[in-house]
């Protein structure tokens, strides 16, 4: 058969990871060469970015969110900023209290702010002022499963 539509509901659905990244990367495959289009159903927000160039959210049979995934995940203004340290970060603390920044110290050395992704390279321009010396940054951007995590909460009315 050369059918031009696939349906799948969630196809990976108990496979073991390696097994589950085979059959991705086998529907990725059939997409390409074959110029076929996937009706594809997920809760994974990983698999849906993975293999879906376009995505529909839908509430109690209503679509309310459509676009790609990297555009829904831009929708999301929040983005964690990991700083590591090699000693006590007291003078980034400092700056951050002062300034109403939203954060949490999980170990000594590591500071996790969430911030607007807009406002990081000012974060880290401004706490590197203050002659502390990190060894580690990390961003990690919003992603298509904190959309949907928002967007649930939003729709389920749940903070």
């Amino acid at each position: 058969n050369e059918p031009e539509l696939i349906l799948m509901d969630e196809p990976t659905a108990s496979l073991d990871p390696d097994i589950a990244d085979k059959t991705l990367s086998l529907i990725e495959n059939w997409r390409k060469e074959k110029n076929i289009s996937i009706l594809y159903t997920s809760h994974n927000m990983q698999e849906v970015s993975r293999i879906c160039d376009d995505v529909l959210f839908l509430s109690n049979g209503t679509i309310i969110e459509h676009d790609t995934p990297q555009n829904l995940a831009k929708k999301v203004t929040k983005a964690e900023l990991i700083l590591t340290y090699e000693k006590d970060p007291k003078q980034a603390l400092e700056y951050l209290q002062g300034r109403s920044i939203l954060y949490e110290q999980r170990h000594p050395s590591q500071l996790i702010i969430q911030t607007q992704e807009q406002d990081i390279p000012r974060i880290i321009f401004d706490i590197s002022k203050t002659g502390l010396w990190m060894n580690d940054i990390t961003i990690n951007k919003p992603t298509l499963e904190d959309f949907f995590l928002q967007i649930s909460r939003d729709t389920n009315g749940t903070p």
